[in-house]
């Protein structure tokens, strides 16, 4: 119903996109406005007669309705509008209105849409900074967002009333806070300028990420002491890849980002041993192999270097499936 209701949405938008010079602008405000009565009408006597496969569409539908209609009065009324503007309008609009959804669904379909618009905002504010602290302050916008969003994924009402919503928020935030880490090896092969260097940023991101290493006993009472272990290890190998590969000389250490980021996926692998998630760890495990390939390419050059490097990398990789074989025994 979600992707019926999602296709339907954008189906609509293609419609008045494909007949827009045609269409007079009387009569687009008028299908515009009529749509959004039938539609509001439609999910509150659904939502009174707690019909939710209903509701779940009509919410949905008008989710995006609601931002075409301000694209539309933008383009009828030439406002000239940021789209920053635009998107928060539309995100604090409808919050009232996605709150009355309740799958899974509906909630991931609002988190892309809140971080569309929070990354149009950001970007806006970090235009607005002087100059110098553009970079800082890029840095601390994209760390803040994952932390924010699992903040709002403990919140009493939400977790008490859209369950659903609340573990979207939560998978979506790590996901986002653990894959930037694993990406962020990828700063030691940047060109990373005098001017560009972070400094303000560093300090705030720590504080976050001390932040979330201090709640999760209370956010997640239900891990086990070795996984939360594996969390806080991520977060400061990660930190700490991020400070390094900012602050040192690109050129020196191009094969101490490749190692880093061996480590790091190595340290995500034990921590989803730890999770008991077969899937993640196999897949960490591949890439960690490939991880050991590409390094191949990169750094080795002699025999003897390269046969260290590759027995080193398969070792690894043995090590940790011995530890997930290991933990599966001692499960059972």
């Amino acid at each position: 119903s979600g992707l019926g209701a999602l296709t339907i949405g954008i189906g609509v938008i293609s419609i008045v996109a494909a007949n827009w010079a045609g269409i007079g602008y009387p009569w687009k405000l008028l299908a515009a406005g009529t749509l959004c009565l039938l539609l509001a009408a439609a999910t509150l006597v659904a939502d009174r007669r707690e019909r939710r496969l209903t509701v779940e569409t009509s919410v949905l539908v008008y989710y995006l309705l609601t931002l075409a209609c301000i694209a539309l009065l933008g383009q009828i009324y030439q406002s000239g509008t940021p789209a920053w503007q635009a998107l928060g309008v539309w995100s604090l609009a409808t919050a009232p209105l996605m709150l009355l959804a309740r799958t899974s669904f509906g909630g991931a379909l609002w988190f892309v849409g809140s971080s569309m618009t929070y990354a149009l905002v950001a970007v806006a504010i970090i235009d607005a900074l002087s100059s110098g602290h553009e970079a800082d302050g890029a840095a601390v916008a994209i760390a803040f967002w994952p932390a924010l969003a699992i903040a709002a994924s403990k919140g009493s009402w939400l977790v008490a009333h859209r369950p659903r919503f609340a573990r979207v928020f939560a998978s979506s935030g790590w996901f986002l806070l653990l894959g930037m880490g694993a990406l962020l090896p990828t700063l030691f092969y940047a060109d990373i300028h005098t001017g560009d260097r972070l400094t303000w940023s560093l300090p705030v991101i720590a504080a976050v990420l001390i932040g979330l290493h201090v709640t999760l006993p209370r956010w997640y009472p239900d891990l086990s002491e070795s996984a939360r272990t594996g969390i806080s290890l991520a977060l400061g190998l990660g930190w700490l890849i991020f400070a390094a590969g900012t602050a040192l000389r690109r050129e020196e250490i191009e094969v101490l980002g490749a190692v880093l980021q061996v480590i790091y996926l190595g340290v995500l692998a034990w921590t989803c041993v730890q999770l008991e998630r077969t899937f993640a760890f196999n897949l960490l495990t591949a890439l960690i192999a490939l991880r050991v390939l590409i390094i191949y390419f990169e750094v080795f050059g002699s025999m003897m270097s390269t046969g260290v490097g590759m027995i080193s990398g398969g070792l690894l990789t043995l090590l940790m499936a011995w530890l997930w074989k290991r933990s599966k025994r001692s499960s059972q």
